[in-house]
């Protein structure tokens, strides 16, 4: 499947090719968009609605993205590295053990969810593999949305947008998932759309859900097993001018263990501040309580 996905992705980011391709690129345009956004035309010159719309319909111009084109075939060469990888290690009809993924934060999620799937203000990434999943699979293969995490602190948003994404390993450099910008950086509607007397509701409310404390304390032992499961990573081998197929696949596992370390250093840390920092509101709320 995936195979036959980066063949397309490579077929559609193609700006001289054959009649055939210029009407299936312009098909692939005009399937999940409204004619008006983005006239076939457009494409038959070469343009493409998933890489040029910002450059041609937004701004006006007769240029191409060529970032996008570069981040795209980037994306689509790891992606291929990674199918290879599969097939080395005999899972090549089992889907991907960590699955492509993009993860970002949403004053109003259910609305984003559904402009992502509308292919609107979304990532260019996911929706140009979401359209190839679609056109050539219809409805068999598709990508599932889900909320994560619902953020009750005014420093989760960028902070849960790191973690998850770091987790996921959800960057395009190693197409483990759709993100080509840094996580916590576009998270300004967190302050500037969400008043703080809003975030300290949210905070009393988590306080009054006993089952908050709880989860987390869950979280933390769970962690710390894992933490005490593993033992001290050894040093990444260097690889050689020519490294062969299982020793990149050794090393890639050596820098995933070392990584898993560091991020479940990482998360009880968080998981101990925030406790704290809720112990700490809960203290506060008593004596308000109290002296009322």
């Amino acid at each position: 499947m995936y195979v036959d996905i980066c063949s397309d992705i490579e077929r559609y980011t193609k700006t001289v090719c054959s009649a055939e391709d210029y009407h299936w690129a312009a098909l692939i345009d005009q399937r999940w968009a409204p004619s008006k956004s983005w006239p076939s035309e457009l494409t038959l010159q070469g343009f493409r609605r998933y890489l040029d719309w910002r450059n041609v319909i937004v701004n006006k111009t007769a240029r191409r993205c060529t970032n996008r084109r570069k981040i795209l075939s980037s994306f689509n060469h790891q992606l291929l590295t990674r199918v290879r990888q599969e097939r080395h290690a005999g899972r090549i009809h089992t889907p991907f053990q960590a699955a492509i993924a993009e993860v970002g934060y949403s004053i109003r999620p259910k609305t984003r969810l559904a402009e992502h799937k509308q292919h609107r203000s979304s990532n260019y990434i996911m929706n140009v593999v979401d359209a190839m999943l679609r056109y050539r699979y219809g409805g068999a293969f598709t990508l599932k949305q889900g909320i994560l995490f619902s953020c009750w602190h005014l420093a989760q948003p960028w902070l849960s947008e790191i973690a998850f994404t770091q987790l996921a390993q959800g960057y395009v450099q190693n197409a483990g998932g759709f993100s080509h910008y840094t996580a916590g950086f576009s998270n300004g509607s967190a302050w500037s759309k969400t008043p703080m007397k809003q975030w300290a509701a949210y905070q009393q409310d988590a306080l009054q859900d006993g089952s908050l404390l709880k989860r987390m304390g869950a979280i933390q032992q769970a962690l710390d097993a894992e933490l005490a499961s593993f033992d001290e990573p050894a040093s990444i081998p260097r690889a050689e001018a020519t490294p062969s197929t299982s020793n990149v696949s050794e090393e890639y596992r050596a820098l995933s263990d070392r990584r898993r370390v560091v991020l479940a250093q990482y998360m009880k840390a968080l998981i101990r501040r925030r406790q704290a920092e809720l112990d700490e509101l809960k203290a506060r709320i008593d004596d308000v309580s109290m002296r009322d």
